[in-house]
């Protein structure tokens, strides 16, 4: 039986390297600030499935390592919410904080929200000297984050730009691409060295040439995780449309394209309204509440939307590229809305189009890329229970909050020929808090997951039996690995994943009598969920470097013309490399990797 490859929709490759190595005097050194740097991983806190704050877990070694072929790379932004006051109102300044602690002022209130029964609110004032960007909140991030001081002020500072970040970290992940490297790093086993190159995608020419021609090892395809990138200012107030506008023009200029973005993150960015994801502890010094569950913003959201999509005011294509959206973290609310108005109408007039131009222009796909399922039927039902979201609240064993996927949700990824990729995180997947588990038995729930997604179409009679199998298309991982996940600890990070798909397999061995896996086949199953239906969804919908395709004519005669050809893509023949051993540390000590030299190619 051949090795089992995998993708994964959503992760977070340089987020680690990138933010530990930024505001230091590392960055300014070209060997050292660099994608394959191998920095201090805690192995400890890793083998013990501890939340991944101080050990890597999807860099391109560990991903090699655990045979991960194809990846949708996140560019990530950290928010400004994390580091500084709550934003509502509530937070006082630092020194008046103690002031209050010594007078006894704060211990008498704390005291008496607990005679009253609220323990949420005396732990807001207990530590309300936290909900400021004072000298303890900071220390604090740094303790959580492995940050270092310099970092954690720049981040809390208003001279912090997301979108100059953003700019940052797409050079960064440049600077690695097609360079061939062996990288030596800790397991739970001793030593391992992987060897191994990356490919930074330009089309799906260079994807290919990863999949099918091995010319490469791993292909990285570009996405993006929050709005705020491009429509937030430095003083965290929304930039003018038309700057969004300007923006997205420039993502779309890209000499590697963007495949999807999702259009909000944690906290309000001008554009639409975001779930609720931040646990009961984190809510306590950190502030959600401004736009927490809104629509989509009445001036700015359906503009954005419409230029991220390439459509104009009446949802026709303009004949340019298109960033899809990634539903996840939009509240129930915004995809509601989205789906109501752009997906459902977009997608009914386009399949009423020739032949030609629905080449040319897929449906538009409803991805939430790195989501659980939230045992929900329904999105109205998430917006009347927003209230009850707790770290607790549980519909069965699934994780019911509207960050999840609900039946309603998974119908539109369905129709339209979307993506669900699953989380690994142990919340998302219904996991509660201080729930110990066998290793053994976590896939499990796994597999819960991919069946009760798979089961909201399977059982819905409305699609014919030959429809519903088609289900097994649009489920595939998505682990948010490096993202500040707490991951289920039989696999804690990318190098994991063979024990974790073989894990299924034996899952799915013994399910095989339902949901059409024995009609389908186990192993065309376990490769359409590890990493195939990731590659199709790709070679569909990866806009081309050097244009996105011919001019076609919509069933009303209207004639929609293509972009002019860019500079063509790097070739997709393999590179001659010269093979050299060097090493290098960072100033820290910590940090080491050992690089095959590769002359990059012009052809």
């Amino acid at each position: 039986m051949k090795p089992l490859a995998f993708a994964d929709i959503h992760c977070h490759p340089t987020f680690y390297a990138f933010n530990r190595l930024r505001n230091t005097p590392e960055e300014q050194d070209p060997s050292v600030f660099h994608p394959w740097m191998e920095l201090e991983s805690h192995l400890e806190h890793q083998l013990a499935g501890a939340r991944a704050s101080d050990y890597v877990q999807t860099n391109f070694s560990r991903m090699i390592a655990g045979d991960v072929r194809l990846i949708f790379a996140s560019f990530t932004p950290i928010e400004r919410g994390f580091f500084i006051g709550s934003g509502n109102g509530d937070e006082r300044p630092f020194k008046d904080e103690v002031a209050a602690w010594l007078r006894l002022k704060r211990p008498a209130e704390v005291l008496s929200k607990l005679a009253a029964g609220d323990v949420s609110g005396a732990a807001q004032k207990a530590l309300g000297v936290l909900r400021n960007g004072g000298p303890l909140r900071q220390l604090v991030q740094r303790a959580v984050m492995g940050y270092g001081a310099d970092r954690v002020a720049y981040l809390s500072g208003s001279a912090y730009d997301y979108w100059e970040e953003l700019l940052l970290e797409y050079d960064f992940i440049k600077r690695g691409d097609r360079e061939r490297h062996k990288v030596e790093f800790a397991t739970g086993e001793g030593p391992q060295i992987v060897e191994g190159s990356y490919r930074v995608a330009t089309g799906v020419e260079d994807v290919q040439a990863v999949i099918e021609r091995n010319e490469d090892d791993l292909a990285v395809v570009l996405t993006i995780e929050g709005g705020h990138v491009f429509s937030v200012g430095t003083d965290l107030k929304p930039v003018d449309l038309s700057v969004m506008l300007e923006r997205i023009e420039a993502l779309k200029n890209w000499e590697h394209p963007v495949l999807f973005l999702t259009l909000a993150h944690h906290f309000d960015n001008g554009i639409c309204g975001h779930a609720h994801s931040l646990v009961d502890a984190a809510d306590w010094i950190m502030d959600q509440e401004f736009r927490l569950n809104q629509g989509l913003d009445p001036e700015r959201g359906m503009p954005v939307v419409r230029a991220l999509l390439d459509l104009d005011e009446d949802l026709k294509d303009q004949g340019g590229k298109r960033i899809h959206l990634d539903v996840r973290h939009m509240s129930a609310r915004s995809r509601k809305a989205y789906y109501a108005q752009v997906v459902e109408p977009y997608n009914a007039w386009r399949d009423k189009q020739p032949a030609a131009y629905r080449a040319r222009y897929p449906k538009i796909p409803v991805v939430m890329s790195h989501s659980g399922y939230a045992g929900v039927p329904t999105l109205a039902q998430m917006i009347a229970e927003e209230e009850r979201e707790h770290d607790r609240w549980h519909r069965g064993p699934f994780y019911a909050w509207s960050i999840n996927l609900s039946d309603e949700d998974m119908r539109a990824i369905f129709e339209s020929g979307g993506l669900a990729g699953i989380n690994l995180d142990r919340r998302i997947l219904g996991m509660k808090p201080g729930d110990k588990l066998d290793p053994e038995v976590v896939p499990e729930v796994v597999l819960r997951q991919i069946f009760a997604l798979v089961d909201v179409i399977l059982l819905d009679d409305r699609y014919s039996e030959e429809e519903k199998l088609k289900v097994w298309d649009r489920i595939c991982l998505g682990t948010d690995f490096d993202g500040f996940i707490h991951p289920i600890e039989s696999c804690p990070t990318a190098a994991d994943l063979p024990k974790l798909g073989e894990s299924l397999r034996v899952l799915l061995e013994a399910h095989k009598h339902t949901r059409g896996i024995a009609e389908i086949g186990v192993e065309t199953i376990l490769e359409k969920f590890a990493w195939k239906n990731a590659y199709d969804f790709t070679l569909t919908h990866l806009p081309a470097a050097a244009g996105v395709g011919p001019v076609v004519k919509a069933a009303s005669g209207k004639k929609t013309t293509s972009s002019k050809s860019s500079k063509s893509s790097k070739g997709v023949s393999a590179k001659s490399t010269k093979k050299g051993t060097s090493s290098r540390k960072a100033k820290t000590g910590k940090a080491k990797r050992t690089k095959t030299s590769e002359e990059k190619s012009d052809a």
